[in-house]
């Protein structure tokens, strides 16, 4: 059984993207058939939400069951108590559920798939995304900048503090590193490797 991501925006071209996941083969077929544009029939989301925060939907703090996911057209047919906004729903996520979508079933009328969400290996990816704290920071190519990293933490090169820097992708803002160059609680401060 294959896994997909992919994003929508509602409305579209406005606010967060909401990332979903994909279990179902042939949803996943029909998904990439509407984003080439084969498809455009049942182009709207919709599922069952579970309040609970997901990694790789780091805007909400909720996400869509990929077993009851489904999509739809919108008619005269189309259930009105589903639809709502991703922030609408955010700011409302206690009251999902009752009067407000009923059974938790949330189909946005307005949604619009974007994208499918591609994964890169650890080693290749040139950027990183931190929740909480933790800031982006972007690893330019060594020709330019030899071995610096751009980081929005500081807005200016920052040198790494281990010697195989030019060599790693990852890095993290942390508090002064150990001895052995790794950082136990990150945070906004020194830029130093992490995961190796």
């Amino acid at each position: 059984m294959a896994t997909a991501r992919f994003a929508f925006q509602a409305p579209p071209g406005r606010g967060e993207e909401f990332i979903f996941e994909l279990t179902n083969d042939a949803l996943i077929a029909h998904v990439r058939e509407v984003l080439s544009g084969d498809e455009r029939s049942e182009t709207h989301v919709g599922g069952r939400i579970v309040k609970k925060k997901v990694p790789y939907n780091p805007a909400f703090s909720y996400h869509l069951d990929p077993a009851t996911i489904s999509f739809f057209e919108v008619n005269s047919n189309t259930r009105e108590d589903c639809d709502a906004s991703p922030h609408y729903l955010e700011d409302h996520l206690d009251e999902a559920g009752g009067a407000f979508l009923p059974g938790g079933y949330w189909g946005s009328w307005d949604s619009k798939l974007t994208r499918e969400v591609k994964a890169c290996p650890k080693r290749d990816k040139a950027r990183v995304l931190h929740q909480g704290e933790h800031r982006v920071l972007r690893r330019a190519p060594t020709p330019q900048i030899k071995g610096h990293l751009w980081s929005r933490c500081s807005r200016r090169p920052a040198k790494p503090s281990h010697p195989w820097a030019p060599a790693l992708a990852w890095w993290r803002c942390s508090p002064s590193p150990t001895a052995s160059g790794h950082c136990s609680t990150p945070r906004s401060g020194t830029v130093t490797r992490s995961g190796v």
